[in-house]
């Protein structure tokens, strides 16, 4: 099924003072190898997710965790490596 566009719920997040939380809507993209809403289908599809958090940690066999989602921290030391 080709999605035109994704919604994302975002829980929580540092300017939420309240905890509201928000939805953030993703277009899809002219480019498919730029297209955010074709690289996350991809990632739910490869990773076999179909609900719950999107990015989930690994453990050191490789294995996708199936409760609990990447910490801040471990997000922002990944992307400070890359």
């Amino acid at each position: 099924m080709v999605l035109q566009a994704m919604e994302i719920r975002i829980p929580k997040s540092k300017t939420d003072q309240e905890g509201r939380g928000h939805t953030v809507r993703l277009a899809r993209g002219q480019v498919p190898a730029s297209c955010p809403v074709r690289a996350l289908q991809d990632w739910l599809a490869a990773a076999g997710i179909a609900e719950g958090w999107v990015f989930r940690r690994v453990n050191p066999g490789g294995k996708l965790g199936s409760e609990n989602a990447l910490s801040e921290k471990t997000v922002t030391r990944t992307i400070k490596g890359l």
